[in-house]
């Protein structure tokens, strides 16, 4: 069972005014399976700019926007570990950040195998 739970996280940067937004915040999942998570990331900025949206293990970038001061970027990841969205500017520049992070609901958990005894079998 897989259970995304939804929250804004915003990432700002000092010297350029960023806010990114990324949703979920959380993905929860149950098993040794990876987690399917719609993301949503919206960005703004006070200036307009050139900024493209990268995630973490990929070498190409999800989205770019040329001369824009908002942007939005949706898409299906199978996240394992940790997902970090980073918004680099044209100059190079890491301008925001937000992470994703992944809980797994293991049911292996020794506590529920453990036989249940009725308070009177002491003896």
């Amino acid at each position: 069972m897989m259970l995304c739970l939804c929250a804004a996280v915003i990432a700002r940067a000092d010297d350029a005014d960023v806010v990114l937004d990324v949703k979920p915040r959380l993905c929860v999942m149950g098993g040794d399976r990876k987690c399917d998570a719609s993301v949503v990331a919206a960005w703004r900025s006070r200036q307009p700019g050139a900024f493209c949206l990268h995630a973490s293990g990929r070498e190409t970038p999800l989205q770019c926007w040329q001369e824009v001061r908002e942007g939005r970027y949706e898409g299906e990841h199978q996240i394992d570990g940790t997902l970090t969205l980073i918004l680099i500017a044209a100059t190079g520049a890491e301008v925001a950040r937000s992470e994703i992070e992944v809980l797994a609901s293991d049911t292996s958990d020794r506590r529920r195998k453990r036989r249940r005894r009725h308070v009177w079998s002491i003896l």
